[in-house]
């Protein structure tokens, strides 16, 4: 795993929670608002309304199940980065990593935050990734259980 394939960790664990969260508000729009009559042969097969509840709330049901594991491993995940970011000694440089892989703001709202070029803010990133770098390598040889993508 490189250094920016680790910082992104949170972002794709925030955007898997997200996608299944509105998985789950539509399912039980589903659940609770399509008609189904009581019984219904499809192709020869009979199916009961209530085997279409069952499996929509099955379905619910291990959607959050995804839900709570996926924010263990978001937690982990940023408990991870803030170590990694942290021990970062140049405050700019550490708090570019912060807004970008943890708040997950863009290049121009970091760059508006310190009143400068995108251009430049993209460089210091670079130099923030190497400085990321020399930590992750010494946390990931302190920690062999960190969260794999």
């Amino acid at each position: 795993m490189t250094v920016k394939e680790f910082l992104n960790q949170a972002y794709e664990f925030d955007k898997d929670i997200e996608s299944n969260k509105l998985q789950i508000e539509r399912l039980r729009v589903i659940a609770e608002y399509v008609s189904v009559p009581e019984s219904v042969k499809i192709h020869g097969q009979s199916f009961k309304k209530s085997d279409h509840l069952e499996n929509t709330v099955a379905l619910i049901v291990d959607l959050e199940a995804e839900i709570i594991d996926d924010i263990q491993k978001y937690v982990r995940a940023i408990k991870d980065i803030r170590r990694v970011v942290n021990a970062i000694a140049d405050q700019k440089l550490k708090l570019i990593l912060q807004n970008r892989y943890l708040n997950f703001m863009k290049w121009n709202e970091i760059a508006d935050n310190f009143g400068c070029s995108v251009r430049r803010v993209l460089q210091l990133h670079g130099f923030a990734l190497i400085e990321a770098e020399i930590n992750f390598t010494k946390f990931h040889l302190d920690r062999r259980d960190m969260i794999e993508l």
